[in-house]
C-alpha cells in the first residue's frame, strides 16, 4: 500500500516526533512518504520526505497516486494549517491529537482570514443556535477560546469534515467522535520510546539542593494545567514546602507567569518555584532523568491524549494526574489521580503520599511498565494499516453516500429533515453492522 502522511516536521513539534517513530515502523510495512510545510529545522525521519507550500502547490497532484492519505490534526495554527487546508481537498484519514480544536480555528477565522462572518457560521453549523449566539457575545466580550467552557464547542467537528475516516488516541475521544460519525473510527495509543543516548549530565547541574525532591511540570504552561493549585498546595503545608521544589519547564505567557510569581511569593515559595521556560530535548531530558515527581493536571483537558504523561510513565516517574479525559483511562496503579472538584485535598494527600521513596518507587515502576507494554510504534504502525485496508474497502459506501446526497440536493430535501437521519441510518445498519470502534 503507497501512504501519504502529512505532519508538521518542525523540530519543536510533539506530533512530528510521534510522526518520526510511527513512520519508522509503518515503512516496514507499507510504501510510506512523508509530506511537511515546514522550511525551517525539521526531525529526520527514515522515508521519503515531500515539501510542499502550501495547499495550492500544483505538487499535491501527485496525492492521486496514493492508495490512502493521513493527516495529522493538532490545535498549533502554523504547524497544521496547511494539512488542514489540503485535507479539505483531498480526502483521507484524519489523525486527531487534540480534542479541543477550537483555538486552531479561532486563530484561522480571525486572525489568518480576518472573516468574522466563516468563523459565525461554522459555529452555527456544529453547534446550532447556542453556538452562534455564544461566539457573538464572545466576539464582543470575554473570548471563548480563553475560557473553561471552550470544551463544549471543541471544533474538532471542523477537521474530521470529509473524512474517510477518524483515527483517536483515548476512549474518551473515540466515543465523542462515534457520536458524530456512522463511518469509520478507531483508537490507536499514542506511541512513545525513550531517547538513545543517555544523560550524562548530573542532577547537580539543577542547581536544586540535594534535601529536595523534585516535583517538575512540562509543556505549555496554560491555566488547565493547575499550576496555580500546585503552587498553592505545596506552599500550605510545611512538610511539603520544606521538602518540595518546583520545577516548571515550558514556554509561559508573561502575564500568567507574573501572577505565578506573586503566588508563589505569597505562600513563601518564590525560592522554590523556578520557570524554566522553552527547553531543549536535551534539557528536558535532563529534568525527566532527575526529577523524583511529575505532575500533570489537566482542567479541563484539551488534548486528545498525552504526550507529556506517557513520556513520564516511561522514565518511571510517579505521576499524578487529573481524573479526566484521557487520564482517567491510566490505571490507578500506574498514577496518582486528582478528582477535579476535590483538587486541593487530593493532590496534598498524593504529595505527602509521594515523599516516601518506597512510594515513589512503586509507583513509578508499575507506570513504566505498563508505558512500554502499551504505547508503541510497532503496534501503532500495524492497527494504521489495518485500518487503512478497512477505509479502501469502505470507499464504495463512501461513493454511495455522495450520490445520495447529490441526489437529495437535487430534490431539495434538507438536512434538518427527517429523510437524511433514515437513509443514514440506514446505509450504518447495512454496512457498519460490526462497529469499528470494536478493535480497541
Amino acid at each position: 500500500m503507497k501512504i501519504a502522511w502529512f505532519t508538521p516536521l518542525s523540530n519543536k513539534s510533539a506530533i512530528g516526533r510521534a510522526s518520526v517513530l510511527i513512520v519508522r515502523e509503518l515503512a516496514k510495512l507499507a510504501d510510506v512518504e512523508v509530506w511537511h510545510s515546514e522550511s525551517g529545522p525539521i526531525h529526520s525521519v527514515n522515508a521519503t520526505t515531500t515539501f510542499f507550500r502550501n495547499a495550492e502547490d500544483p505538487m499535491l497532484e501527485r496525492l492521486a497516486k496514493f492508495d490512502l492519505i493521513f493527516y495529522n490534526f493538532g490545535n498549533h495554527l502554523s504547524f497544521h494549517r496547511d494539512i488542514f487546508l489540503t485535507a479539505s481537498k483531498y480526502p483521507g484519514v484524519a489523525i486527531l491529537h487534540d480534542f479541543v480544536m477550537h483555538h486552531f480555528f479561532a486563530s484561522y477565522y480571525l486572525e489568518e482570514l480576518h472573516d468574522p462572518a466563516q468563523y459565525l457560521a461554522e459555529m452555527e453549523r456544529i453547534y446550532g443556535t447556542e453556538g452562534l449566539a455564544l461566539t457573538q457575545q464572545s466576539l464582543l466580550r470575554e473570548r471563548i477560546w480563553e475560557t473553561d467552557q471552550v470544551v463544549e464547542f471543541p471544533m474538532f467537528e471542523t477537521a474530521m469534515r470529509g473524512a474517510l475516516g477518524v483515527i483517536t488516541h483515548s476512549d474518551f475521544f473515540l466515543e465523542k467522535v462515534s457520536a458524530l460519525r456512522t463511518g469509520l473510527v478507531c483508537k490507536i495509543p499514542l506511541p512513545y520510546e525513550l531517547p538513545r543516548s543517555e544523560i550524562k549530565t548530573t542532577r547537580e547541574s539543577l542547581g536544586i539542593p540535594k534535601d529536595q525532591l523534585i516535583v517538575l511540570t512540562v509543556g505549555h504552561s496554560n491555566p488547565n494545567k493547575r499550576l496555580e493549585t500546585t503552587i498553592k498546595v505545596i506552599g500550605s503545608d510545611n512538610q511539603l514546602r520544606s521538602k518540595l521544589h518546583f520545577l516548571i519547564a515550558g514556554p509561559c505567557d508573561p502575564k500568567y507567569q507574573k501572577q505565578l510569581e506573586a503566588i508563589s511569593k505569597k505562600y513563601g515559595m518564590q525560592d522554590r518555584v523556578q520557570f524554566l521556560g522553552y527547553v531543549s530535548d536535551e534539557h528536558l531530558q535532563l529534568c525527566l532523568t532527575h526529577a523524583d515527581i511529575c505532575v500533570n493536571l489537566r482542567y479541563p483537558a484539551f488534548e486528545g491524549a498525552s504526550a507529556s504523561v506517557i513520556e513520564e510513565m516511561y522514565y518511571g516517574k510517579p505521576v499524578v494526574v487529573s481524573d479526566t479525559g484521557f487520564y482517567k483511562e491510566l490505571p490507578s496503579d500506574c498514577v496518582r489521580k486528582i478528582r477535579p472538584h476535590e483538587e486541593q485535598q487530593d493532590l496534598r494527600a498524593a504529595l505527602l503520599e509521594l515523599l516516601d521513596n518506597t512510594n515513589r518507587t512503586s509507583l513509578g515502576g508499575s507506570a513504566r511498565q505498563f508505558a512500554t507494554a502499551t504505547f508503541q510504534a510497532e503496534q501503532y504502525a500495524r492497527e494504521v494499516v489495518r485500518f487503512a485496508w478497512d477505509v479502501r474497502s469502505a470507499r464504495p459506501v463512501y461513493s454511495l453516500a455522495d450520490r445520495v446526497a447529490s441526489e437529495f440536493g437535487r430534490m431539495g430535501v434538507a438536512s434538518r429533515m427527517e429523510l437524511p437521519d433514515t437513509v443514514s441510518d440506514a446505509c450504518a445498519e447495512l454496512f457498519f453492522k460490526v462497529k469499528p470502534s470494536a478493535n480497541n
